[in-house]
């Protein structure tokens, strides 16, 4: 479920629409989170400091 929310985050970004995108990533981030999915976690985190 949290790969939709990162396939909508980077739609978004390649739509431009930036503050959409990183919305979309916070709940992937969320989503990992509580999964305690690291690998993922931190994937997901350095797009968004990319934004």
């Amino acid at each position: 479920m949290p790969k939709i929310h990162e396939n909508k985050g980077n739609a978004l970004l390649s739509l431009k629409k930036k503050v959409e995108a990183k919305q979309a990533f916070e709940q992937a981030v969320r989503i990992y989170s509580q999964r305690q999915d690291k690998t993922s976690l931190q994937r997901v985190q350095q797009i968004i400091a990319k934004i």
